[in-house]
C-alpha cells in the first residue's frame, strides 16, 4: 500500500493512508536485492483508483447470495438483470435436462427389471425344455422297450398259433383215424 522510496516525495500530497508504511517496514517484508520494477508496478498499481463503472457493487450486494440477486433483479443494473436472466436460463435448461435424466434413469431401471424377469424366464424355460428333454429320452426308452416287448409277444403269439394248428390237426388226424377204425 505504500509507494516506492524514490516516488515518495512527489506523491507526500496524496492520501495518508498511501504512505502509512515506512520505507523499513516495506524492506522487512523483502529480501535484500527486491526487483525495484516490480515494487514500482506494485505501488502505481495501488494509487489507480477503483474502476468508477462498477461503484455501485458496495459490499453488502456483494455478500448477498445469487437468490437475493435474483429476487430483487430490477433493483440492480441492466448487465446484471441480462445475467440473471441468463441465469434463469440455463436453471431452466439444466432442471429440463435433470428431468429428462431422471425419466432415462427410471426408463433404464425398469427395461433393466424386464431384463432380469426375461431372463429368470429363460432360464425357467430352459430347465423346463432340459426336463422335456429327459422326458422325451425316458419315454422313448419306455417306447422301444414296449416295442420289444410286443415284438415277443407276437412271436409268442405266433408260435401258441402254430402250436395250437399242429395241436389241432393231430386231433383231427386222430379223430379221422378213429371214425376209420370204426369203419
Amino acid at each position: 500500500m505504500s509507494h516506492c522510496h524514490h516516488k515518495r516525495r512527489r506523491h507526500q500530497s496524496r492520501s495518508l493512508v498511501h504512505n502509512r508504511d515506512s520505507q523499513q517496514d516495506r524492506n522487512n517484508h523483502r529480501s535484500t536485492g527486491y526487483d525495484k520494477q516490480a515494487d514500482f508496478h506494485e505501488c502505481h498499481h495501488n494509487s489507480i483508483q477503483p474502476n468508477r463503472q462498477y461503484s455501485y457493487f458496495h459490499p453488502p450486494v456483494l455478500a448477498t447470495t445469487i437468490n437475493e440477486i435474483i429476487h430483487d433483479a430490477e433493483k440492480h443494473p441492466p448487465i446484471v438483470q441480462t445475467l440473471i436472466r441468463e441465469l434463469l436460463l440455463e436453471r431452466k435448461k439444466r432442471q429440463l435436462i435433470e428431468n429428462r435424466l431422471n425419466m432415462r434413469e427410471h426408463e433404464y431401471a425398469h427395461l433393466h427389471a424386464q431384463h432380469e424377469a426375461i431372463g429368470n424366464n429363460l432360464a425357467l424355460l430352459k430347465h423346463d425344455y432340459d426336463q422335456c428333454r429327459l422326458d422325451l429320452k425316458a419315454r422313448s426308452i419306455e417306447l422301444n422297450e414296449l416295442r420289444h416287448h410286443n415284438h415277443q409277444l407276437r412271436v409268442h403269439v405266433d408260435q401258441l398259433l402254430i402250436d395250437d394248428g399242429q395241436q389241432m390237426n393231430i386231433n383231427n388226424e386222430m379223430f379221422y383215424s378213429k371214425r376209420q377204425r370204426k369203419y
